[in-house]
């Protein structure tokens, strides 16, 4: 097996891989953070889900905001974890509650963080 062949066994690259929960996600960040291998960015496209943002989220979970879509307390977000470095691009839709806001927060953060890092030289 050649060596470029046994690197993707261990590392996938050039894939889009859809993400169907909160567990899985978290597989992806388990620190809550991967600045320099995973960036998440949530809330992006009706075209795969729900285009709710964390701070849309949160209004509806306290009441003051109304959205019909839930499923025991929990709402739907869209989110997109791009691997820059293999060149992997993960998309799905999970079910988000109250408890999971502030974590999520925590990677969008790490990610934007991420992003301005590795192109600050390129503005």
């Amino acid at each position: 097996m050649e060596q470029k062949e046994m690197s993707s066994l261990i590392w996938p690259t050039n894939q889009v891989i859809e993400i169907q929960n909160l567990r899985e996600l978290k597989k992806v960040f388990p620190d809550g953070y991967d600045k320099n291998l995973n960036w998440l960015f949530v809330g992006m496209s009706p075209l795969y889900g729900s285009k709710l943002s964390l701070d849309e989220i949160e209004e509806v979970i306290n009441g003051e905001s109304e959205y019909s879509e839930s499923v025991n307390g929990r709402y739907y977000a869209s989110v997109l974890v791009v691997h820059p470095r293999l060149n992997v691009v993960k998309y799905g839709e999970i079910l988000v509650g109250a408890e999971d806001i502030e974590w999520l927060r925590q990677v969008v953060r790490s990610t934007l963080e991420a992003v301005s890092e590795s192109q600050e030289r390129n503005i």
